[in-house]
């Protein structure tokens, strides 16, 4: 089989830290193109990797020919736009979570997805872990008997990423935590118990942590580029 030309659209600390080692070593999955609105940060990566074509608009990049899928590793407020584009371009789509920042933009993609024909995948990589396997293999037996009720939860110490940057500021990530961590474990949940419908959904959430001082003791508070003056309102 020949390999499967990819894009990379945002080369910044999610690519580097979780997508870009795994996906150079693919035997099945050859780099192509990169692309980040930071330019330099695409030239870096791909004179490095001996990548041929780097872009700063993403538009251009999804006019390549022979180019089968992208991986989206951008905000998360761009992360619709980009896969609609994306698809309707013929391309197929793996992309960072969350799926989009609300409910109707991500509606879009599954839309565009259905149209197009193309896949749509969104990280959901907790499905994939060991433990996540068996209970999901365990549970589909029937050794659970009928699940009615269930509650998750993801616990972090002082890992806000990137203080003041994109990560902190709701118009560009959506949200805080919530959307961040727990899309993780909401889907994880309601994927073990079988993807059932929700009646009511309630939740609450806070702001408490913009004018702390505390060190951040966490690997993953370096995601993200922090602003001493920038915005934390989420």
């Amino acid at each position: 089989m020949s390999k499967l030309k990819m894009g990379v659209v945002g080369v910044g600390g999610i690519w580097n830290f979780c997508h870009a080692n795994t996906l150079l070593e693919h035997p099945d999955v050859e780099i192509v193109a990169v692309c980040d609105i930071v330019k330099p940060k695409a030239q870096t990566f791909a004179k490095a990797h001996g990548i041929k074509h780097v872009f700063a608009d993403y538009r251009d990049l999804l006019k390549l020919k022979g180019l089968d899928f992208v991986d989206i590793c951008t905000p998360n407020l761009y992360h619709s736009e980009i896969a609609v584009a994306a698809m309707k371009a013929g391309k197929h789509v793996f992309c960072e979570k969350p799926d989009a920042v609300n409910p109707v933009v991500a509606q879009k993609m599954a839309d565009a997805a259905k149209k197009s024909g193309k896949t749509l995948m969104v990280m959901r990589n907790n499905r994939f872990a060991p433990g996540s396997r068996y209970l999901k293999k365990f549970i589909d037996a029937g050794k659970m008997g009928e699940i009615y009720t269930g509650r998750c939860g993801w616990q972090r110490r002082r890992g806000s990423p990137g203080k003041g940057g994109w990560f902190t500021t709701k118009a560009l990530s959506g949200g805080g935590p919530l959307i961040d961590l727990g899309v993780h474990m909401i889907d994880l949940a309601i994927w073990l118990m079988g993807d059932p419908v929700p009646l009511a959904v309630s939740g609450c959430t806070y702001c408490k942590f913009a004018d702390s001082v505390a060190a951040a003791d966490s690997a993953n508070a370096s995601f993200g580029e922090a602003k001493a003056d920038g915005t934390y309102d989420v």
